[in-house]
């Protein structure tokens, strides 16, 4: 079966709104590079190991309930993560998963970034502007 895994752009959102606002160095903003993230088309969501939460100061907003396919567990939900992937950039929250997982990108990030899996070149494909809602992912402005 083929994956496709990326690497992204992580960027403590927080950190951005500060910038703007003069509070805060350009060079002071946390952000990293996550590397071999899995592209999860059964996922919704982005979900990070906690030593990458760590590693960009995210600040916990929620615990919840999440199903997976070992079943119910407990996790914790983040505020707020820009994730960049060629050059594209939006912003989301996150969830923590447990560090034997991947960390995943879901189907929400990919239609939000005008992104679309693709199991032969085993790559993300950027979506254009005028694609008419190819394999039913939307590319929201």
């Amino acid at each position: 079966m083929s994956t496709v895994r990326v690497n992204l752009i992580l960027t403590n959102h927080e950190d951005e709104v500060l910038v703007k606002r003069g509070h805060l160095k350009p060079e002071q903003v946390r952000w990293l590079e996550a590397k071999d993230v899995l592209v999860d088309t059964g996922a919704t969501h982005l979900a990070l190991h906690k030593s990458t939460i760590n590693g960009l100061g995210l600040r916990k907003i929620n615990e919840i309930q999440i199903s997976t396919a070992g079943g119910k567990v407990p996790t914790g939900v983040y505020d707020d993560i820009t994730v960049t992937f060629r050059g594209r950039s939006a912003t989301f929250q996150c969830f923590e998963i447990r560090d034997e997982n991947p960390e995943i990108m879901g189907v929400t990030v990919m239609e939000i970034l005008g992104l679309r899996p693709n199991l032969v070149t085993e790559k993300l494909d950027l979506l254009k502007a005028d694609d008419p809602y190819p394999d039913g992912y939307m590319f929201i402005y």
